[in-house]
């Protein structure tokens, strides 16, 4: 289903208010996806982007994470990395919300402000979920425990991840 680049024109005498236009005050372009053909390419690009330096961080994480501690099972830090890339692309809209509402050349200058808030959001959403997603893994993952998110050491690991943020 494909939906029109362009907002249908209002009829005379409607005054409600569409969701577009909250949007458009938001800086956005009130679009159904938020943004025009070049934002939505611009998204795209960035998104891949992140997702292949992600992957490559990830891939280096898990790598490490072996070598440091062979007696680990393999599986172990690809749940915690996996789960890390999967929920960042999940919650990649936030990071690129912010960006929207407030580039880095934004004047005025206070509307980087913005930034505080969306990156909090992210990063409790980012670290929430791929704890939770990972303790679900873990779950389906019987016959085996993973010994640094699991038992004694998993309200540790949960401490050390909301320090991080």
């Amino acid at each position: 289903m494909s939906y029109p680049d362009t907002l249908p024109a209002e009829e005379p005498g409607e005054d409600q208010r569409r969701i577009g236009d909250i949007w458009q005050r938001l800086g956005l372009s009130g679009l159904f996806f938020g943004t025009d053909g070049s934002h939505r390419q611009a998204f795209i690009y960035a998104y891949a982007v992140a997702a292949l330096l992600v992957t490559a961080i990830n891939t280096l994480n898990v790598m490490s994470i072996l070598h440091d501690m062979p007696h680990l099972n393999p599986l172990e830090p690809l749940i915690w990395e996996g789960s890390s890339w999967l929920t960042l692309l999940a919650f990649f809209w936030i990071v690129w919300l912010a960006w929207r509402l407030a580039p880095f050349n934004v004047r005025p200058r206070w509307l980087l402000l913005i930034h505080i808030p969306a990156a909090l959001v992210f990063a409790s959403a980012h670290v929430g979920s791929f704890i939770a997603c990972a303790s679900s893994l873990i779950g389906c993952w019987a016959g085996t425990t993973m010994s640094a998110i699991s038992g004694p050491n998993f309200s540790m690991s949960c401490a050390r991840m909301a320090l991080a943020i």
